[in-house]
C-alpha cells in the first residue's frame, strides 16, 4: 500500500514534467480564478461591515415628556425600552447634558453667552438615544416608543433614514449575490479546466488502461 501511494505520487509529479505547459496552464487557471473570488470574499465581507457599522449608527432620539423627569419614572421608561424587541442599547442624556452639546455646537462666543442666559431655566428634554440591531425595524421600534407613557416626541430620521437603510441592505444583498455568482464561475472554470487536462492526455490515459 506504500509503495502504490509513492507510486501514483512520482507518476504525477512525471505527468506534470511530461505535459509541462499544459499544467502551467491549468494551475495557472485554476491559481487566477481562486484569487479574483478570494479578493471578491474579502471586499464584499469589509462592505457589509462597514454598512453594518453605519446602519448601526442611526439611532431614535426619544424625548421625555416635562411631568416625567423624576428618577424613578425615567428609570421605568429606560427599562421598558430596553425590554422592546430590537432593542440593542438605550443612552440616556439628562436636559444639561444637551444643553452642553448644543452650546459646543456654536463657535462664535458671543453666542455662546446669550445661550448661557438660559440655562437655568433650561428648555430642553431629557433623552434616550437607542440603537437598533435591524434596520428596518427602526420605524416599528420608533412608534412603539412613543407610545410608552412620558415619552413626548420620537425621531428616528424619518422616511429618509428608512431610505438610507434600504440602500445599505440592498448594497450588502448586491454583494452577496455577485460573491455567488463568482463562485459559480469559479467551479465551472476549475471544472473545465480539470476536463481539458484529462481531454489532451486521452491518448496517454488510453494506452496506460491497455497495459
Amino acid at each position: 500500500m506504500i509503495r502504490r501511494f509513492f507510486r501514483h505520487i512520482r507518476e504525477g509529479f512525471y505527468g506534470v514534467g511530461r505535459h509541462a505547459a499544459m499544467s502551467v496552464s491549468s494551475a495557472s487557471a485554476v491559481t487566477i480564478t481562486l484569487l479574483i473570488i478570494s479578493i471578491f470574499m474579502i471586499v464584499t465581507g469589509n462592505m457589509q461591515e462597514v454598512t453594518q457599522n453605519i446602519e448601526g449608527s442611526v439611532k431614535i432620539s426619544a424625548f421625555v415628556a416635562y411631568d416625567h423627569e423624576e428618577q424613578s419614572q425615567l428609570d421605568m421608561i429606560q427599562a421598558t425600552i430596553k425590554n422592546l424587541e430590537h432593542v440593542v442599547s438605550v443612552e440616556y442624556s439628562s436636559k444639561d447634558q444637551e444643553f452642553d452639546e448644543l452650546m459646543e455646537t456654536y463657535e462664535d462666543e458671543s453666542a455662546r453667552e446669550a445661550l448661557e442666559t438660559y440655562r437655568e431655566d433650561n428648555p430642553l428634554h431629557d433623552a434616550f438615544y437607542v440603537e437598533v440591531n435591524d434596520g428596518d425595524a427602526l420605524k416599528d421600534t420608533a412608534e412603539k416608543i412613543q407610545a410608552i407613557e412620558g415619552i413626548e416626541t420620537v425621531n428616528y430620521g424619518g422616511d429618509s433614514a428608512l431610505m438610507f437603510v434600504r440602500t445599505l441592505n440592498s448594497v450588502r444583498f448586491g454583494g452577496a449575490i455577485l460573491v455567488a455568482g463568482l463562485s459559480a464561475l469559479a467551479i465551472f472554470l476549475i471544472a473545465n479546466t480539470i476536463k481539458l487536462t484529462i481531454y489532451a492526455r486521452s491518448n496517454e490515459i488510453a494506452i496506460m488502461r491497455d497495459v
